[in-house]
């Protein structure tokens, strides 16, 4: 028992020693009575879509307006904007309010890079900004679209080319038996060792 429990804290060591940091904005604080939560990621493909999650909480007694935008940045060719940027909204006292700015794409056949966006949350004339760097890599060679129908194929092929390496020694004569002859042979075998 305590080998296996030896082998386990090992191995959760060598997971804490070599474990990399969060590669994502992850900023929390709180702006007057709002306590705010953003998650977003620091990279991406080319071609992929940014989603950036924003978490509110009105921790006041009153209710409160809450302005959130996503400023773009200067090279804005390099991407693609399908989704909303900004949002405002009435927080109830004691209110939590989950949502994502989405449809942030980053185009293909671009320069490869960083890019700096802002998100500005403003409130009761208060404002903050907080500067979220993206950095751009190249896509996948194969999209996770067609992995959907080659990885089924990848699998099949592999079972037919294993099934005809394999069934060449089931083919001789006798090597298919059915349960009526094994138990006629053994039978057979039975008598002829009795005379």
């Amino acid at each position: 028992m305590s080998g296996a429990r030896g082998s386990a804290l090992g191995c959760v060591a060598a997971l804490i020693f070599f474990a990399l940091p969060a590669r994502a904005l992850t900023a929390a604080g709180e702006l007057g009575e709002i306590r705010y939560s953003i998650f977003a990621p620091d990279w991406i493909w080319q071609q992929g879509e940014i989603n950036i999650l924003i978490v509110l909480e009105n921790r006041g007694s009153l209710e409160r307006a809450v302005a959130v935008r996503l400023l773009l940045p200067e090279a804005s060719e390099d991407f693609k904007y399908s989704g909303e940027t900004e949002r405002s909204l009435r927080l109830r006292a004691g209110q939590l309010v989950r949502f994502a700015l989405k449809g942030i794409e980053a185009r293909g056949g671009r320069p490869l890079g960083s890019h700096e966006f802002s998100i500005r949350l403003s409130t009761g004339g208060r404002e903050l900004s907080i500067a979220y760097r993206v950095r751009t890599i190249r896509g996948p060679l194969v999209s996770p679209g067609l992995w959907a129908i080659y990885l089924p194929m990848i699998i099949a092929l592999s079972w037919c080319v294993l099934f005809i390496l394999i069934l060449p020694r089931y083919a001789v004569r006798g090597a298919w038996r059915t349960p009526r002859q094994a138990f006629s042979q053994g039978a057979g075998q039975g008598e002829t060792g009795a005379e």
